[in-house]
């Protein structure tokens, strides 16, 4: 019994080194990964907010920039191109976004319209709140999904366009029924 109880301490003893050895290391310059953060960056405008209502705020607010901003391709709409885009960025520590790079493409000019939403983002005076690791600011490296869909009436967002569900389940019954 004294073994495992001498092997638990040991094991708990190395893992809280670890963890206060992770603390140290955090420096300036380096760029974590979103996954890797304690808080992430937060598209601006929630700030008197606290605690989750204040990540959903940022996320329906950049939600919201990227839906007003979207311009649907001629030829997405053309070929009837849907679905989604991601772009990846990275927030420093001043709030400003850099390095944008396209992930994932649909193809029809679609990505190269979700990459133009972050440039045109990246020359306005928006500033996302950095994010935190150990109570600290670093800069980050994010991912956003910008979705492309359309219905006969025009391009859409899932959530906002009834018909559009009612259509999808009027697609499903039939599948179904065939």
């Amino acid at each position: 019994m004294k073994a495992i109880a001498s092997i638990f301490l040991t094991v708990f003893v190395f893992f809280a080194n670890s963890v206060s050895a992770q603390q140290e290391e955090i420096q300036a310059d380096t760029v974590y990964s979103y996954l890797h953060v304690d808080q992430p960056a937060l598209f601006p405008g929630c700030e008197e907010k606290k605690g989750l209502d204040k990540r959903i705020c940022a996320y329906k607010r950049l939600e919201n920039y990227i839906k007003e901003s979207l311009q649907y391709p001629e030829e997405a709409k053309k070929n009837y191109t849907q679905g989604k885009c991601v772009v990846a960025y990275t927030v420093h520590l001043d709030g400003s976004i850099s390095d944008i790079e396209l992930i994932r493409d649909l193809r029809d000019g679609c990505g190269e319209e979700a990459l133009g939403i972050f440039e045109e983002l990246k020359e306005t005076d928006l500033r996302f709140t950095p994010a935190k690791l150990n109570g600290e600011e670093v800069a980050v490296r994010n991912k956003t999904v910008v979705r492309f869909y359309m219905t006969k009436k025009g391009v859409f967002t899932p959530k906002e366009d009834p018909e559009a569900k009612q259509s999808k389940q009027e697609v499903q019954l039939n599948r179904y029924n065939k």
